[in-house]
C-alpha cells in the first residue's frame, strides 16, 4: 500500500495541517485527512516525538500535551531493526505503514473504551475514519506531490567556494595585503527560485539584499566585504521570481562556525496562501543554517 519514502525532500516542503493535507517535512511523508475533518483536529508533538492527531476539543490539552480520551491516533517512526528487537516478547507491535528509508512509520489507536464516555458523536466518526486510514493509499513521497501544482515551489541555495587560483590571480585585488592566499578568501552566492506564484494568493518574497547589507557594514563578525553584484525578476503578475546575488569575501583566520555567524541575521522568507484559504504558509530559510561550503 505505502510505497518506500526515501525521496529527497524539496524545499517547499512543511509541517501543516492546513486544507486537509499534513505534511511531515522531517520524515518525508503527506497525509490526507477526511474533508469533514476540517475544524476539527490538531495535530501535536508528543514527548516521545510521535505526532498525535486529536478531536479539536477546547478541554482536550493538558499541561500543553493532549488528553488521551480524546487521542484519534498516533504516528511515530522508529528505525526498524531497533524497535523491533526492543519489542521482542513484549505487547504486539503496532500497526505498520510503510517505511522511511531505515526507518517504519506506525500507527497506534486509543486503547481504552470510548462507548459511555462523555465524547461528542463527532469525535467517535472521526475515530471510525481514523481505523480506516491504513486501508486507503493517503501517504505519497514528496517527489510525487499530487498537490504541487497548488503550491508556490522555492529553491534556496547558499554556497561558499574558495576561488581558484586562476580566478584569485585575474579576479581579486589583493593589494595592501600582507602575504594574500586564495584560501584568505570565499565566493559566496545566495540563489533564489520561485515558481507557480499565479497558483496562489498573495505571494510575497524577502530577500536579503547581501552585497548592500556587507557593503555598507563592511565588516561582519571578522568577515571584510571585497566586492559584490546581484540581480532580481520579480515582476507584478510574473508566474517565477528569482534573485542572484555573489560575494567576495575576506576571511583570513575565520574559522567556518564564525562565518556562519556573520550571516545569522539573515533570512530568506517566503510566504503565500493556497487558493480559497485563510490559512497562511510561511517558510522561512536562515542563511547561516543553510549555508553549504563546497
Amino acid at each position: 500500500m505505502l510505497a518506500d519514502l526515501k525521496a529527497q525532500l524539496t524545499a517547499d516542503s512543511f509541517s501543516s495541517t492546513s486544507d486537509g493535507i499534513y505534511t511531515d517535512a522531517k520524515h518525508s511523508y503527506y497525509l490526507q485527512l477526511p474533508a469533514s475533518w476540517k475544524g476539527r483536529y490538531n495535530a501535536v508533538a508528543d514527548r516521545d516525538s510521535s505526532t498525535i492527531f486529536m478531536y479539536s476539543d477546547p478541554s482536550a490539552q493538558e499541561d500543553g500535551f493532549p488528553d488521551e480520551k480524546n487521542v484519534l491516533f498516533r504516528l511515530t517512526a522508529e528505525d526498524t531493526t531497533a524497535y523491533l528487537a526492543e519489542r521482542l516478547g513484549r505487547d504486539p507491535i503496532p500497526q505498520s505503514l510503510g517505511t522511511i528509508g531505515d526507518k517504519t512509520l506506525y500507527i497506534r489507536f486509543p486503547n481504552g473504551k470510548t462507548e459511555g464516555t462523555s465524547h461528542s458523536r463527532t469525535y467517535l466518526r472521526m475515530l471510525a475514519d481514523a481505523k480506516k486510514l491504513s486501508d486507503a493509499d493517503l501517504f505519497v513521497a514528496p517527489g510525487v506531490d499530487p498537490y504541487a501544482d497548488k503550491k508556490l515551489q522555492t529553491a534556496v541555495s547558499f554556497t561558499a567556494t574558495v576561488p581558484t587560483q586562476e580566478e584569485f590571480e585575474q579576479t581579486i585585488g589583493t593589494s595592501g595585503l600582507p602575504d594574500p592566499r586564495r584560501e584568505d578568501f570565499l565566493f559566496v552566492t545566495l540563489s533564489v527560485q520561485v515558481s507557480n506564484r499565479n497558483a496562489v494568493d498573495a505571494p510575497s518574497i524577502e530577500v536579503p539584499d547581501l552585497p548592500a547589507e556587507f557593503q555598507h557594514k563592511q565588516t561582519i563578525n571578522g568577515v571584510r566585504y571585497w566586492y559584490g553584484r546581484g540581480s532580481s525578476q520579480d515582476s507584478d503578475g510574473a508566474d517565477t521570481s528569482s534573485y542572484e546575488y555573489d560575494l567576495c569575501l575576506y576571511r583570513r583566520g575565520v574559522p567556518d562556525g564564525e562565518l556562519r555567524k556573520a550571516f545569522s541575521d539573515y533570512v530568506v522568507t517566503v510566504k503565500y496562501r493556497l487558493k480559497d484559504s485563510a490559512s497562511e504558509n510561511v517558510f522561512s530559510f536562515p542563511l547561516g543554517e543553510i549555508l553549504a561550503f563546497k
